[in-house]
């Protein structure tokens, strides 16, 4: 893999990369560009945009072109595919007031799948509000369009909220809520969602179906840091069935409980 990145003025930056990984080559920490879940059967080239046109505006966009030799899963040939992103990034306030943050999304992907060319078309638009350094908002929407060939295009969507505050004057303690309502006609529709996670993990679920989604997570963290306990709780309602996955872990009802817990000690 290799890149080149020209900064072409000020506020604008340009960015090539290219990659070759071969169908042999397997690493279990590598960690690099790459569409498919592994930097393993991949060829591809990326070319990126940054730039800062506008005081309080941030752009950036990237178009990558990927294929691969070798049959990937659910494929009998290899494939190929195209990925588009644009996003637009607006922030504003100073210490003295609010800070507002708008953010807006768009991102085509064109990627075989069951040897078939499936188009995605995903928007996204974001917004955020910090009334103070104790407290931080964000309202988040998603919309998620894809067919099959020769079927008309269906749509998905998800809403969701997310609140974050400092419960106590010495930051020891901080409480996150998340709520979001999606509606996605199947799998293929299916959006991505982040969600208030434990100390040094990400969580991100996949939403489809019907349903409603809580999470909500507490943090207590010793005034000189020697030691943090923590809590994660959430709760999955769905609409449109009467049971939640399958086979052996089938849920027989439309409720869907995890909670978490973990305790952490510096030496």
């Amino acid at each position: 893999m290799g890149k080149v990145i020209y900064l072409a003025t000020r506020n604008w930056k340009l960015g090539l990369a290219g990659r070759y990984y071969s169908h042999k080559y397997y690493s279990f920490y590598s960690s690099a560009i790459s569409e498919g879940s592994d930097t393993r059967n991949e060829t591809g080239v990326m070319l990126r945009v940054e730039a800062t046109p506008w005081r309080n505006w941030t752009l950036t966009s990237y178009l990558d072109f990927f294929s691969d030799y070798w049959p990937r899963y659910q494929m009998t040939h290899s494939s190929n595919g195209q990925d588009f992103m644009i996003e637009a990034r607006w922030q504003t306030g100073d210490k003295a007031s609010a800070k507002h943050g708008l953010s807006l999304r768009y991102n085509m992907k064109r990627k075989e799948s069951s040897d078939v060319m499936i188009p995605h078309h995903r928007v996204r638009i974001q917004w955020t509000v910090e009334p103070g350094d104790r407290c931080k908002l964000q309202t988040t929407g998603n919309l998620h369009i894809a067919s099959n060939t020769g079927e008309t295009g269906k749509v998905g969507f998800s809403i969701s909220e997310n609140i974050k505050a400092v419960l106590l004057r010495n930051k020891t303690m901080m409480l996150t809520v998340m709520g979001a309502y999606f509606d996605t006609p199947n799998y293929l529709t299916r959006v991505y969602v982040y969600e208030p996670a434990l100390w040094n993990s990400i969580s991100g679920t996949t939403y489809f179906g019907q349903g409603i989604r809580t999470v909500a997570g507490l943090r207590y963290t010793h005034h000189r840091g020697h030691w943090m306990i923590e809590g994660r709780y959430s709760l999955t309602k769905m609409l449109d069935r009467d049971y939640i996955a399958s086979g052996e872990d089938m849920i027989p009802g439309n409720f869907k409980n995890d909670i978490s817990l973990q305790v952490r000690f510096t030496i």
